[in-house]
């Protein structure tokens, strides 16, 4: 089993100057009843944060993964 928080690359709510999204994947983004899956077929959860920087966004995920 993964870790539960994971970082991807980009801003998933869209803002151009964030690098990296923080998600939690116990918390799935539902489109009814449904998990949202986007067109490229990634599946969507609850943004936690979005960081400017890899190093930023890398403490914050090993923080989270700790607790």
């Amino acid at each position: 089993m993964g870790d539960r928080y994971q970082l991807v690359e980009g801003s998933i709510s869209g803002h151009c100057c964030f690098e990296f999204t923080i998600f939690d994947t116990n918390e799935p983004e539902m489109y009814g009843d449904e998990h949202y899956k986007d067109s490229k077929g990634r599946f969507h959860y609850k943004n936690i944060c979005e960081c400017f920087d890899l190093e930023s966004a890398t403490m914050i995920l090993k923080t989270l993964n700790a607790a």
